[in-house]
């Protein structure tokens, strides 16, 4: 997908909570979530971001509010997980 690909004009992003039980064979079950967008293609997500519900939904706020593409998702979502406390700076400006 090209970022070309998945804008139009006067689209806006929603990013959207997923909830997902899912298995690992260390850990066995777990609740974890992720994200989703809609776009003209069709759905972008990314599954199993962490299994900190509200981390996850500020995410969803943060990419919302700054528009972020949905080609970007995946990069956007391994920066925050390296710096966490970067999304409640982002939130506060």
């Amino acid at each position: 997908m090209r970022q070309g690909d998945v804008t139009g004009p006067g689209q806006f992003w929603r990013y959207e909570l997923i909830r997902e039980e899912l298995e690992h064979p260390d850990i066995g079950s777990y609740i974890s979530y992720g994200l989703r967008v809609l776009t003209p293609q069709g759905e972008v997500a990314l599954s199993d971001i962490s299994p900190r519900r509200r981390f996850v939904e500020q995410l969803a706020e943060l990419f919302s509010a700054g528009q972020l593409e949905p080609i970007q998702l995946r990069e956007a979502a391994e920066d925050f997980l390296a710096y966490p406390e970067d999304v409640a700076a982002a939130l506060a400006k």
